[in-house]
């Protein structure tokens, strides 16, 4: 079920749902972990993200998980944006219905080296894919967020 929300109610429960998978409180996320809060970045990482991306009027970004030096997928008040050095994918919550993987890969992840690249899918409501490489070693923090975004639907103001 979709709830509908403004872009703040939206940033302020993706960040409490990292927040909450992480069990602490904001002041010990320092930016510098792989899958981190947007707003801890350095201000020149911030800008280096966000001159690669059109927000939409009122769009928060809230998470990023940073996969190398040209790759990140970021989590905004509305969508995840998937960023590499040749293009921008974007899967809006409204049209998000699950995140995808296989099943003999789950079992595995814990095993793999924590930079090993795990093949994920985001499933639309259409039917169609959106995949996404991320490092084993932060699929689950990623994975607990995600799971949740099926459920935001935002309210543009006019």
């Amino acid at each position: 079920m979709k709830i509908a929300m403004a872009h703040k109610q939206a940033a302020f429960r993706i960040k409490h749902w990292y927040l909450m998978h992480h069990r602490v409180i904001e002041s010990y996320i320092k930016g510098t972990e792989a899958f981190t809060l947007f707003e801890k970045l350095t201000v020149e990482k911030q800008t280096e993200i966000s001159k690669k991306i059109k927000f939409n009027s009122q769009e928060i970004p809230v998470l990023v998980l940073i996969i190398n030096t040209n790759k990140y997928v970021v989590n905004t008040s509305e969508r995840f944006i998937k960023i590499t050095s040749k293009n921008i994918e974007s899967v809006y919550y409204e049209e998000f219905e699950a995140m995808i993987c296989y099943q003999s890969i789950y079992a595995e992840i814990k095993k793999l080296p924590p930079q090993k690249l795990v093949d994920v899918g985001l499933k639309k409501t259409d039917g169609d894919m959106a995949f996404l490489k991320i490092p084993a070693g932060e699929f689950h923090h990623f994975w607990d967020v995600a799971r949740r975004l099926d459920t935001i639907r935002i309210i543009n103001d006019k």
